[in-house]
């Protein structure tokens, strides 16, 4: 038998023909003492080599146990920080729905406000303040529209000389004491040029002027070149109101 091959069993019988094999082969003069001890030193190493690799084979299944049970636990790690960040973002949604559920309530309540409140309006009342904003509104764009139309980047919000209050006219100021209108404060002064500029604003909406009206107009933001004359370039009063009453007349019949 191959030496390797004798020396990797444990089987008595296998060692027991074999040594008589040997025994018969060399002759019994050959076994004496020391051939006895190696013979049987083998065969106890034998057993010692066949538990070490029983051992190993076992340490080998414990090692490859504990390397599955670790991919095992890493992946359910990874799983485990997935869910967590699932679980994060599920509680992000969750307080968005919360508030836009809080914000809907609100509206709500508000909304129920407002129709409680409309219930108790007096209806008749809401309808006269109605109609009378309306009637103001449009007497207000009957003020507006009676506003001169001009350049609005011409017109001058000044202190008077003995600063009683605010003036407003064409720049450069009039000579002394010459002004389109005076207010207490230049905050009412400025709000009267915003008015002027509104005006402006409309003027694309205004039916066509006939030369005489445009005169009109523009009588006293051109003084030197007045069409009217009179005292100061600033023409004539009286003729100058006969001359608006005509072409008041005008409009009035155009519509």
């Amino acid at each position: 038998m191959e030496r390797d091959k004798l020396l990797g069993t444990m089987d008595a019988k296998v060692w027991t023909d074999e040594f008589m094999a040997t025994k018969a082969r060399l002759g019994d003069e050959e076994f004496d003492h020391a051939m006895m001890l190696a013979w049987f030193a083998n065969a106890i190493m034998a057993g010692f080599d066949e538990a070490n690799r029983c051992a190993q084979r076992a340490l080998d299944a414990e090692r490859e146990k504990v390397k599955a049970e670790q991919e095992q636990w890493e992946i359910q790690a990874r799983e485990g920080g997935r869910l967590k960040d699932q679980l994060t973002q599920l509680q992000a949604q969750l307080r968005q729905a919360e508030g836009e559920r809080d914000a809907f309530t609100r509206k709500y309540h508000e909304a129920m406000g407002i129709l409680s409140a409309w219930r108790n309006i007096d209806h008749a009342d809401a309808v006269a303040r109605l109609l009378k904003a309306e009637t103001d509104l449009t007497t207000l764009r009957q003020l507006v529209a009676a506003l001169p139309v001009v350049d609005v980047q011409e017109v001058s919000v000044w202190l008077s000389p003995d600063e009683s209050g605010w003036l407003v006219s064409k720049r450069p100021a009039f000579p002394a004491g010459l002004y389109w209108a005076k207010f207490r404060t230049q905050a009412e002064a400025d709000s009267f040029r915003a008015l002027l500029a509104y005006r402006a604003t409309l003027v694309a909406q205004d039916a066509p002027l006939t030369d005489e009206q445009r005169a009109i107009r523009d009588c006293c933001e051109k003084p030197h070149d007045c069409k009217w004359g009179g005292l100061g370039g600033c023409g004539y009063e009286g003729r100058k109101y006969e001359l608006k009453q005509d072409a008041a007349k005008e409009n009035t019949n155009g519509l």
